[in-house]
C-alpha cells in the first residue's frame, strides 16, 4: 500500500470536491452537539422560573434534535464514503443530491453497522470503567478508620483503581482501529453493495491479512490530526484575542452579563464546523481509498493526468 499516494490522492479530492464538507461536517454533528449540551450552567435561580410545560418542550425538542442528528450522521458517513469512490474512479462532478440518495439507499444497512459499534463501546466501557468505581468504592470503604482492615486492603484495591485507568488508555488504540474498521465496512456496504454480514468478513480479512499497514496508516492519521489541531488552534488563538477583549468590554459596559461571550463563541462556531468537517472528509476518503486500494482498485487516470474537476459543483 503507497501511503503517500493514498494521502496526498484524498487531499486532492477533499479540497476539489468541497461538497464533501458539507457531509464531513453533518457527519460530526452528534458529537458536537453532545459537548455543547455542557456549557451552558442552569443556576439555581433559573428553575424557578421555567415552567414544567417549557422543561417538557425542552426535553422532547432535544430528542428531536438528537435522532435528526443521528440521521444526518448516518447519511454522511454513506455519503462521504460514496463521493470519495467516484472521484478516486474519476468522476468529474458530485452533487449534493445524488450523493444524499446514495445515503438514503443504503440507510439501513450502515445504520445497523453504527449500532453495532455503539454497542461495542457501551460494552468496552462498561467492562472498563467497572474495575476503577469499585476499585475506588472499596479502598474507600477499607480505609474507613471503623473498617477493620488495615492499609495493605486499600493499596491492593489502588493497584487495581490504577490498572483499570491504564485499560482505559488502550481505548485510544482500539478508537483507532475500530474507526478505520468502521470506515471500511461503509466502503464494502455502499460501493461493493455487499450485505452486512459479508461487509464485516471482507473488512476483517482486510484487517487480518493487511494489520501492519492498517494501524500505521491509523498514526498518520492521528500525527496529522495533531499537527492539523496545532495549527487551527493558533489560529483560533488569534481569533479569539481580539473577540476576548471585545467581548470583556462588553461585560463591563453592561454590567458584567455573558450575552457577549455567548455572541463570542457563536462567532467561532461556524469556522470549528468547518474545520472538523474538512478533517472528518478527508479521514473518510482516506480510508475509503484504503479499501480500494487493497481491493485491487486504482485512481482512475487519463494518461498522466488525473480525472477531476476544475469548480466543484455542491
Amino acid at each position: 500500500m503507497q501511503f503517500g499516494e493514498i494521502l496526498s490522492r484524498a487531499w486532492d479530492i477533499v479540497w476539489r470536491f468541497k461538497v464533501l464538507w458539507i457531509f464531513g461536517i453533518f457527519a460530526g454533528l452528534t458529537a458536537g452537539a453532545s459537548n455543547g449540551t455542557s456549557n451552558y450552567r442552569l443556576e439555581q435561580s433559573d428553575i424557578g422560573f421555567v415552567a414544567p410545560a417549557l422543561v417538557t418542550l425542552l426535553c422532547v425538542g432535544g430528542l428531536i434534535l438528537f435522532f435528526v442528528l443521528l440521521v444526518l450522521n448516518i447519511i454522511s458517513y454513506t455519503a462521504l464514503s460514496r463521493g470519495a469512490w467516484q472521484a478516486d474512479e474519476g468522476a468529474r462532478r458530485l452533487t449534493f443530491g445524488e450523493l444524499w440518495q446514495a445515503g438514503v439507499q443504503n440507510f439501513w444497512r450502515v445504520a445497523g453497522l453504527l449500532l453495532l459499534e455503539t454497542l461495542f463501546w457501551v460494552v468496552l466501557v462498561i467492562a472498563l470503567i467497572a474495575p476503577v468505581v469499585l476499585g475506588a468504592v472499596g479502598a474507600a470503604g477499607l480505609l474507613a478508620p471503623d473498617s477493620g482492615f488495615g492499609p495493605e486492603a486499600g493499596v491492593g484495591f489502588g493497584i487495581l483503581t490504577l490498572l483499570a485507568v491504564c485499560l482505559c488508555c488502550l481505548l485510544i488504540p482500539v478508537f483507532l482501529v475500530v474507526d478505520a474498521f468502521v470506515w471500511q465496512a461503509v466502503a464494502a456496504i455502499v460501493n461493493d453493495r455487499l450485505t452486512f454480514s459479508d461487509a464485516i468478513g471482507r473488512t476483517w480479512d482486510l484487517f487480518r491479512k493487511n494489520f501492519g499497514q492498517m494501524i500505521l496508516m491509523a498514526l498518520i492519521l492521528v500525527a496529522l490530526r495533531l499537527l492539523i489541531g496545532l495549527v487551527l488552534g493558533l489560529l483560533g488563538l488569534i481569533i479569539a484575542i481580539p473577540l476576548g477583549v471585545t467581548a470583556y468590554a462588553l461585560n463591563q459596559a453592561f454590567s458584567g452579563g455573558g450575552e457577549s461571550i455567548l455572541i463570542a463563541s457563536l462567532i467561532l462556531l461556524p469556522f470549528s464546523l468547518l474545520f472538523n468537517g474538512i478533517v472528518t472528509a478527508y479521514v473518510g476518503t482516506v480510508w475509503t481509498l484504503v479499501y480500494r486500494r487493497l481491493t485491487g482498485r486504482q485512481a482512475e487516470t487519463r494518461g498522466s493526468v488525473e480525472v477531476y474537476p476544475q469548480a466543484p459543483a455542491i
